[in-house]
Order: structure tokens, then C-alpha cells, then sequence
């Protein structure tokens, strides 16, 4: 089958009837022309293009992402480029400074590797892990939200939300979803793996609300070739 999206044509197996962009997406050929193009200016002269080429390259790639995601100037500086959403995230929980004894909210839902990372940490520095639990199938959104209010009262130092959960397939109302971990004293990680290109992405309004962090993949939805994943984090834990 010959595959044609937005006027791009795309180098898939024509035996074969390729929907799974969520585990690694389908690159077009104007990408993947691209991204030779690239490669082969590495060889031409790899010192020049590392030292030389390269920081102001990622710079205009980040600004364009930047921009994609609604980051306004003083969030764009929070974005740096990782391999994948599951490394940047394992970046950042490692990194997480929460006391011994300190609860760690999941959903019941929770991508299996996001929660083996958790569940790791956790072990290494005596966290507890929590998992929220709900009906299925879902009703309502109020018993989505009261499931995890439920666990955020025992007193939950960090929350890691599904922008959209891997093996469901839902979306989470991050507007509403924030401020109630705010209200409980919760920093929020959102696990965008699924995110962009998915549904809309604002930076500057999520870091209103009271983001922590934001960390996506650009290879699913958005067509990027492997390895293309970003992170976000407001200002205080930059460093």
C-alpha cells in the first residue's frame, strides 16, 4: 500500500499496513533526506561541524521546538534535547531530591518502563510508590480526578501524569490535573511520550499552572526520526 500524508511520501513496507507510530513513527522521505543531508556534512568535516556547526544548529532546532510548544523566552531555556522520553525522564527522577520515606503517585495505567523507573529509584532511596486506581470503563472524568485526589491526601511529595496514557490511550486533563497536585503540596512530572503531535502543548500556560517538568517524544507523533525526545523544567531545578 502506497502511503501518502500532508503530500509526503513515506518508505513503508507496501505488504504491510503500518499503524504503530506510538512505539517508533515513520519517517518521511523529505525527512530522512534531511537528516543525511546532515550526517554527511558530519563527515565532511567532523571537527568543524561538532565544535563549529553543531551548537548553533541545535540552538535554531530548539527555538523552532520552542516555539511548536508555545514556550514563551524564559521557558525556551528550560528545553534541552534527549534520545527518548524514558531516558530523560530516568535523568530526571534520579536526580529527584525527596527525603527517605517520601510518597511517589503513578496511575494505574502508567507506561511499564516510566514505572520501572520509579519503582527503581524508589528502591535505591526509600520512597513509596503509589498507584492510583479507578474504574474501567470510566464514567466520568470526576472519577478519574476524585481516584487520584484519593491518593494525593496521604501526602504525595512527587506525581509523575500520563499526558496521554500508553496502554489506554488517555488523554489526561493536565489543567486540572496540576493545580490539584499543586493544592496538595505535589511536584508534577508529565511523561509526554505520546504528547506532541497528539494534542496541543503550551509550555508557558503549564508552567503557569505549576509544571515541574515536561518531557516528549518527537519521534511517535510528530514523524521525527529515532532518538528525537525533548525536556522541559522550570527555572529552579535547572542547574
Amino acid at each position: 500500500m502506497k502511503l501518502e500524508t500532508a503530500g509526503l511520501h513515506w518508505r513503508l513496507d507496501g505488504n504491510q499496513v503500518f499503524l504503530n507510530h506510538g512505539s517508533f513513527g515513520a519517517v518521511p522521505l523529505e525527512v530522512e533526506q534531511e537528516r543525511r543531508r546532515w550526517l554527511d556534512q558530519l563527515e565532511l568535516d567532523p571537527v568543524g561541524f561538532l565544535v563549529e556547526q553543531l551548537p548553533e544548529a541545535l540552538g535554531q532546532a530548539r527555538s523552532a521546538l520552542a516555539q511548536f510548544l508555545g514556550a514563551a523566552p524564559a521557558e525556551a531555556q528550560g528545553l534541552a534535547f534527549v534520545p527518548s522520553t524514558t531516558y530523560g525522564l530516568n535523568e530526571l527522577i534520579s536526580q529527584w531530591q525527596l527525603p527517605e520515606g517520601s510518597r511517589v503517585l503513578l496511575g494505574m495505567d502508567a507506561y511499564n518502563a516510566t514505572a520501572n523507573i520509579v519503582d527503581f529509584w524508589a528502591e535505591q532511596r526509600g520512597w513509596q510508590v503509589l498507584r492510583a486506581q479507578w474504574p474501567l470503563p470510566l464514567s466520568c472524568c470526576s472519577e478519574l480526578l476524585e481516584a487520584y485526589r484519593s491518593e494525593l491526601r496521604k501526602g504525595v511529595a512527587l506525581w509523575v501524569i500520563d499526558h496521554i496514557t500508553s496502554p489506554t490511550a488517555m488523554g489526561q486533563p493536565l489543567e486540572q490535573l496540576i493545580p490539584m497536585a499543586r493544592a496538595h503540596g505535589a511536584a508534577v512530572i508529565v511523561d509526554g511520550a505520546h504528547g506532541p503531535g497528539s494534542l496541543p502543548i503550551n509550555l508557558t500556560s503549564l508552567a503557569g499552572l505549576g509544571l515541574d517538568a515536561y518531557v516528549g517524544n518527537l519521534h511517535k507523533w510528530l514523524c521525527c526520526p529515532k532518538g528525537s525526545a525533548f525536556l522541559w523544567v522550570r527555572e529552579a531545578l535547572r542547574q
